[in-house]
Order: C-alpha cells, then structure tokens, then sequence
C-alpha cells in the first residue's frame, strides 16, 4: 500500500490531493484543504463517500508540527503533521484508534 499527498499553493491556499494505492489500483482519492475559516487555519477534507467536507481546526502548533481536531467526527478526529528531516509524519487517530504515515519528498 502506498500513499501520497501531493499539495500546492493556488490563490492563498493550499490545495491537494490524497492518494492511497493498493495493487496499483487508487482505493482512495480525497481533496484536502488548508484555508481559513472564520479567523482560524482549518484542514478541510473532502472524500467522496461523505456528503459534506470535514473541518478540523488548527488546535496546536510549533515550529515543526501542526494539529488539527474535530472531536464531533466519528474517525479521525485529531490528525497531526510532524516535520522531518526528509520529510513529513502524519498522525492520524481517534477514540482507541491510530495510525501513523511517513511522506517523503519526491
């Protein structure tokens, strides 16, 4: 299984897409946001099985990572970004659930 974020900058926000392939196949594609929604930076994902985006606000940040919660939604609820030396981890987790990504620059 292999996945990818592919993200870019396009008119004061960022823009991307998330990719999960399995056996060559996309099992998942999702549309995936960073803008500002009422004054606070939000992660904005949209996957086509929902029937609208999810929302979940910046809650935490440093110099190297970001976090990002919606405590209302079923799974993920938190899902967190920590920078590394080549590249990024994400977190992703809720309720006893969990699961770490590591994305690498191409």
């Amino acid at each position: 299984m292999l996945t990818k974020e592919q993200w870019k900058l396009e008119n004061q926000e960022m823009k991307g897409i998330g990719l999960v392939i399995q056996n060559g196949d996309t099992t998942l594609l999702e549309n995936l946001s960073l803008k500002m929604i009422n004054d606070t930076l939000s992660y904005v994902a949209d996957v086509p099985e929902n029937v609208e985006e999810t929302i979940f606000k910046l809650t935490s940040y440093k110099n190297d990572s970001w976090k990002f919660e919606n405590p209302k939604h079923t799974f993920p609820k938190s899902i967190e970004y920590i920078k590394k030396k080549d590249g990024f981890e994400a977190i992703v987790s809720g309720g006893d659930r969990s699961f770490k990504l590591n994305f690498k620059r191409d």
